[in-house]
């Protein structure tokens, strides 16, 4: 996962500077991406700039770091918030966190409590980042099974070979080469741009879609080790090119898929 893009908000320089001078962001993989000294300044950048997470003062002149939250939750893509503030305005804190702010610190900031609260709200992004990508692959998947079966008119030989996939998915020779050979006795030429042209898809990508959902099920029935999945979605014992794969089609191993399915 690319650095995570901080910015910090507060009309004092010092803490600004403190904040951004005293901690090793590259340890936290993270970066900082802005100082702003004011909320009208933040709000600017963030017009034309993605950030990540927000750290903000509360007092602040010309507009107050709640104000501020308030019209960054109408952006498209709101970032994660941690707000600084004495103790006086430890009421405003908790009127932060009724908008999602995910944490508050007390001024004077200590590194060490910053670098926690940093390191836990980087484990929320990351865990709601998985989620989302798992959401993408599955609404992706879906797409396609449903365009498979809705009203769609596949010729013969198309329909035999969806069909040879959900019988043979378990076959590490599965492939269209295979097929031509040993199942419909037709060009392997003529069966790609066959399959492409009614499916919309190429085999390969096709066979591969398939293989990673039925894996995807698998690691989160929790009830078959990587080595078994490998196998029962066509990867034979080599476990290592299956989690290469897998990691590629989903973004995560099959343990990170399987811890998020797990926590979620």
């Amino acid at each position: 996962m690319k650095n995570l893009k901080v910015m910090i908000v507060d009309d004092e320089e010092m803490i600004r500077e403190g904040i951004s001078n005293g901690i090793d962001w590259k340890l936290l993989g993270m970066e900082v991406s802005f100082l702003a000294e004011n909320a009208i300044e933040a709000l600017n950048y963030m017009k034309e700039n993605l950030i990540d997470i927000v750290i903000t003062d509360i007092k602040m002149p010309v507009m107050d770091g709640i104000m501020m939250i308030e019209k960054i939750c109408d952006y498209p893509i709101k970032p994660e918030f941690i707000v600084l503030s004495g103790f006086a305005e430890f009421e405003y804190a908790k009127r932060a966190m009724g908008l999602g702010v995910k944490d508050y610190i007390l001024k004077p900031v200590h590194e060490k409590e910053l670098v926690e609260v940093l390191s836990k709200v980087k484990e929320e992004i990351e865990k709601r980042h998985r989620e989302e990508i798992i959401i993408d692959k599955q609404t992706q998947f879906k797409s396609i099974k449903d365009k498979i079966h809705k009203n769609t008119q596949f010729s013969d030989t198309i329909t035999e070979i969806i069909q040879l996939i959900e019988r043979e998915i378990d076959n590490e020779l599965l492939s269209l080469k295979w097929i031509s050979k040993h199942k419909v006795y037709m060009s392997e030429n003529y069966l790609s741009r066959q399959f492409k042209k009614e499916v919309g898809t190429r085999f390969s990508e096709y066979l591969t879609e398939q293989r990673m959902q039925l894996a995807m099920f698998l690691i989160a029935s929790q009830e078959f080790t990587v080595m078994e999945v490998a196998e029962k979605v066509g990867y034979g014992n080599n476990p290592r090119y299956f989690c290469n794969v897998f990691k590629k089609y989903t973004k995560l191993t099959p343990k990170e898929y399987k811890n998020t399915i797990h926590n979620h």
